[in-house]
């Protein structure tokens, strides 16, 4: 690909048969332009400046990372910001979306917001997280300029662009394995973010942006003190690590005392005493629950690559067995000395691969149902041997025990994503 060429648009110009009618906002490495559809319908369109990265890594990095946000916004979902375009123009990306006329809610920061308004925006906010969560992604960086409202005022998640997938490292790193660069914005980072640490990502860090949210829209106010200048910033990140939550009674007298509680669980310092699902905090606040239609024309049960090398692969878990002719399906990456009926990678290159083992994990059938263990029996010295970074469903860690898998649910093994269907 030739180098890509500077390209500033400006009112009247077409980028791909979009009429560009304004400049919507300005980033680091993007713009976002208000522009016009061929039948005259307002689109939010996203241009990567491209042109202005130097370090070819880096723009490596942060193309992978554009064309993730893409892929995110074509999640079905009322909820989330909908992709409906992608492009290239003079060698930059850019991404169409539908455009949210309303704003963000950065102006409803504040005391006067009514606890009926803050409490439905926290429920479409909830079911936002809930259709990423169930495709294996947390957004990373929810914050209320990434919260849109449509012309309904109803309230849609924006920029993925940082949004991950589940048990994907925290941070980025060098060749040595130690963490570059820590994302999101340090007000609604959980302590565990910001620690430079290989711990994995769970759903529980985007539990609690959303309390940070809350806590902000019902006070004006940020729940681990001021934030105002850099010197702020070590007392902020003590108090949220030490659990110093300010007493939201303190700012507004009228939040009812259950609705606090929620807010106060979804801030806690240690992430295992959060809510651990935003299911969980939908039932707490009372709201109706979205029904979920069973796909009960389903003939064979398969995995699909949701996060990894081979992303959007689908594995028919039924053919896989009878190929093998019994019941067990082994998972990990393969070797010359071992190989897996499901064989697992993380990069182009085995020998980069570092979260997942050899023998990471084993899919058992019984009857009509399917169980995950973590580890696989060694018959060379006949013992259970266990992954070397664990296996994950959901939020849960899994044990050579074993858990049995339902539909929907979301598999981790090292730094690659699947779905049980």
């Amino acid at each position: 690909m030739s180098k890509p060429r500077s390209f500033l648009p400006t009112v009247g110009e077409f980028i791909d048969g979009y009429e560009v009618q304004g400049k919507l906002g300005e980033g680091a490495f993007g713009n976002v332009y208000l522009v016009n559809d061929s039948n005259g319908i307002k689109k939010a369109l996203k241009l990567l400046k491209l042109w202005s990265i130097n370090d070819q890594r880096e723009s490596d990095l942060i193309l992978k990372r554009f064309r993730l946000e893409y892929e995110t916004g074509l999640i079905a979902s009322e909820y989330l910001v909908h992709s409906e375009g992608y492009g290239f123009v003079n060698g930059n990306p850019f991404i169409v979306m539908e455009f949210c006329s309303k704003g963000d809610l950065r102006p409803f920061v504040d005391d006067s917001s009514s606890i009926e308004f803050v409490k439905a925006k926290a429920i479409e906010i909830l079911k936002g997280l809930k259709d990423l969560h169930s495709n294996g992604k947390i957004h990373r960086d929810l914050k209320p300029e990434n919260i849109l409202l449509d012309s309904h005022g109803a309230a849609k998640l924006t920029d993925f662009g940082i949004s991950g997938h589940k048990n994907e490292r925290l941070t980025v790193r060098d060749f040595l394995g130690n963490p570059l660069q820590i994302f999101g914005t340090y007000a609604y980072l959980p302590p565990e973010q910001l620690k430079r640490t290989k711990e994995t990502k769970l759903f529980t860090l985007d539990i609690f942006s959303f309390g940070v949210v809350c806590y902000e829209l019902l006070t004006g106010r940020l729940p681990f003190g001021e934030l105002q200048v850099k010197s702020d910033l070590a007392d902020y990140v003590m108090n949220a690590n030490r659990g110093n939550i300010r007493a939201i009674s303190t700012f507004r007298k009228d939040v009812p005392k259950p609705l606090q509680e929620v807010i106060i669980k979804c801030l806690q310092s240690n992430p295992k005493n959060r809510f651990q699902t935003t299911n969980e905090i939908l039932k707490a606040l009372g709201a109706k629950q979205d029904k979920v239609l069973k796909n009960s024309s389903q003939v064979s049960p398969s995995l699909k690559v949701m996060f990894g090398i081979d992303n959007g692969t689908v594995y028919d878990l039924n053919k896989i067995t009878a190929r093998s002719h019994g019941n067990i399906i082994n998972l990990g990456r393969n070797t010359e000395s071992w190989s897996n009926e499901l064989f697992v990678r993380e990069t182009d290159d085995q020998l980069l691969t570092k979260y997942i083992s050899r023998k990471h994990a084993t899919l058992e059938k019984h009857g009509n149902s399917w169980y995950l263990r973590d580890g696989q029996w060694d018959g060379t010295f006949e013992i259970w041997k266990p992954s070397l970074n664990g296996t994950f469903v959901n939020s849960d860690q899994v044990d050579s025990d074993g858990t049995k898998l339902t539909q929907g649910d979301i598999i981790i093994l090292g730094d690659t994503t699947l779905k049980f269907n």
